[in-house]
Parts: structure tokens; C-alpha cells; sequence
């Protein structure tokens, strides 16, 4: 049974590679649910942590905290421990809460030295967000350099540090790492050419060449591999660029993408990030979209809650929800008690008439 589920966590971490989001997701929620009957807390975690480590790549951060915030330290491995605290300092530092995510690395840091080299990409990076949040760019720089010093037995273990090593170099004017990173990058679209290792590629040599259509390549890429941050951050070097070359319009418009991206993902350092660049650009975002001005009705559902609505129109229960979008059901009823406030209905009852009236 222990061999079962840790073949099947495997799994799941090899489907996200793969950019098989629905797949992977699938596979993660079901070793969940058979560690959990089982009663092996350990792999119980690391079912967790994978699933975790899917719904944060996906912009499901708020779904991603519940997983891996869900159990204790002390039932996890210390690798496990450092993952779920990297993921949880990163959310909360691009939510705009440093004292939060200090204490996340705070309570690795024992686990981090149980470690000793192996090197945790989420722990990484949530480090070397800390030194870009306190403006040392070249400290952060620096954190990440690890994925150029041979300390993991594969590259594939350290991809997810490459685009952020290729901004940071890129910010700091290193441009022979950024060279280093992006033939990193394109090794690893060698050995697999999934959307997200494509994207990197493009990315990396978009801010080397400065080519906004390699950088506008890169979101669209990112996209295609669902993974939004990424897609928000190349839409966001290629609005630089588009406005250095004159072409206002084409930066507006890859500026407000980025700027709703972040918007949607809660991202509120990133978003005061981006705009205080296009302040400086005298550059303006212009009016909001549809859904944002609206208050009340059907237009003013999020996307999540649209999704909750529909399947409540379908005649799901609250579990059965949070079982098919891999949510806890107190979030699902949070969504419905949203839903009925947009909607002024009383009962899921209104909002299934509500539903087939649209």
C-alpha cells in the first residue's frame, strides 16, 4: 500500500511536469484521499504537498494555502516541511504580508538543516523573494544561483528557479548568467518540449535579445501550461519593452493583461510593483472590465464562483463541489454564501432558476 501511494505521488508530480494539470490534479486529490483511509500521515502530507504545489503553479493559491497548511510539522518529512513553507512564504509575500512569510521560513529552518544540500525550489525562491521585497536585487540574484552549482542530481529538480534567475539577471544587468540560464533552459526544452519549458526558453531569450514578440511568445506559452504567475510576468517584461520602442498602445494593452492576472491571483506586491513601472512610463491601465463594475447579477460572479454556481445548478452538493474542484467544503460554502449576496437570492433553489432563466 506505502508503494502504491508513493508510485501514485510520483504520478502526479510527473503529470504537472508534463503540464497535464487536469490529470495531475486528479491523480494528487485521489492518493489524498486513499493516504488518508490508509492512515499513513506521511504520505498523507506528501499527498498534500504535491497537490499543494499543483493548485499554487495553477493560481489556486488560496486552495493551495488549505492543503499544505492543512496538517502539522511534525507529521512531515523535513523535505515535505520545506516545500509547504516555501509555497506558503511565497503566497504571502506576493500578498503583501512579509511578517507572515518571514515566519514561514522562520519554522523551516530546522528542516532546511536536516536538508543539508538538497536544494527545495519553493524554499528558494521564497528566499530570494524575501531579499527582492526588502529591494536587494542582487541578493536575490544570488539565492537563486544554486541551480548553477551541481548541488541536485538532476536540472529537472531546479527548473522552476530558471525564470527567475533570467528576470533577476536580467534586472541586474547579469547578462552572462541570464546566457547561462536561458541555454539551461533550453536543455530542458531538449529533453521535453512542454508548453512551460518552452515558454522559459522563449522568455529567457526574449529579455536577452529584448524581443517583445519572444516575451509575448513566452506568456502565451505559460498560458497554454496554466500557469498565470508566469504568464503575467513575461506579459510584463514585453509591456517594458513595447513601451521602450515606442509602441504605447501594444504595452497598454500587454500591461493591463499582466495587471488583471495579478489583480485575479491576490498578487498585491506584484500589482504595486507593475503600475509604480508604469507610472514612471506615464502609463495607465484605463477603464476596468465589465465584471469589475459590476455589483450585483450573474456579470459580478468571479470566475470561481461562476464555477460554484453552475455546479450548484447542476444539483451538487457543497462535498460533492469541493470534491470535483479540489476544495474544502468550507471554502465551497463561502463561495455559495457569496453567490446568493451577488445574486439577492435566498436559496441554491433561486440560483438554479437563476440559471436556467440566463
Amino acid at each position: 500500500t506505502d508503494l502504491k501511494l508513493l508510485l501514485q505521488i510520483n504520478q502526479s508530480v510527473a503529470l504537472g511536469d508534463l503540464d497535464r494539470h487536469d490529470e495531475a490534479v486528479s491523480t494528487a486529490t485521489q492518493v489524498r484521499q486513499l493516504a488518508d483511509h490508509a492512515g499513513s500521515m506521511v504520505r498523507l502530507a506528501q499527498a498534500r504537498s504535491a497537490l499543494g504545489e499543483l493548485l499554487f503553479e495553477a493560481g489556486q493559491w488560496a486552495a493551495a494555502q488549505e492543503e499544505i497548511e492543512a496538517l502539522a510539522d511534525d507529521v512531515k518529512d523535513p523535505g515535505t516541511t520545506c516545500c509547504d513553507r516555501g509555497f506558503a512564504a511565497m503566497i504571502a509575500f506576493h500578498h503583501s504580508d512579509a511578517t507572515t512569510a518571514r515566519r514561514h521560513l522562520d519554522a523551516a529552518a530546522a528542516s532546511a538543516e536536516q536538508i543539508g544540500t538538497r536544494v527545495v525550489s519553493s524554499l528558494v525562491l521564497a528566499r530570494s523573494l524575501e531579499q527582492e521585497v526588502a529591494g536587494e536585487l542582487d541578493q536575490a540574484l544570488s539565492v537563486l544561483e544554486v541551480w548553477g552549482e551541481g548541488r541536485a542530481e538532476e536540472l529537472d529538480e531546479m527548473e522552476d528557479l530558471l525564470p527567475e534567475a533570467a528576470r533577476l539577471a536580467a534586472l541586474t544587468g547579469e547578462i552572462g548568467v541570464l546566457n547561462e540560464v536561458a541555454a539551461q533552459a533550453a536543455t530542458l526544452a531538449q529533453r521535453s518540449g512542454v508548453p512551460h519549458r518552452l515558454g522559459t526558453v522563449a522568455y529567457c531569450r526574449g529579455l536577452l535579445s529584448g524581443s517583445s514578440s519572444l516575451l509575448l511568445l513566452a506568456a502565451e506559452q505559460y498560458g497554454e501550461a496554466g500557469r498565470p504567475l508566469w504568464q503575467a510576468k513575461a506579459l510584463e517584461a514585453a509591456a517594458v519593452n513595447l513601451a521602450g520602442q515606442g509602441d504605447r498602445g501594444s504595452a497598454r494593452s500587454a500591461f493591463v493583461r499582466a495587471d488583471d492576472i495579478y489583480e485575479r491571483l491576490g498578487a498585491s506586491w506584484d500589482l504595486a510593483r507593475l503600475r509604480a513601472v508604469f507610472r514612471q512610463l506615464g502609463i495607465r491601465r484605463g477603464p476596468r472590465n465589465k465584471h469589475r463594475r459590476v455589483q450585483v447579477g450573474w456579470d459580478s460572479l468571479t470566475p470561481s464562483e461562476a464555477k460554484v454556481a453552475a455546479l450548484v445548478a447542476d444539483g451538487l452538493s457543497n462535498r460533492q463541489i469541493a470534491e470535483r474542484l479540489v476544495l474544502s467544503t468550507r471554502t465551497v460554502e463561502s463561495h455559495v454564501s457569496h453567490i446568493l449576496t451577488k445574486l439577492e437570492v435566498r436559496s441554491r433553489v433561486d440560483i438554479v432558476r437563476g440559471s436556467r432563466a440566463t
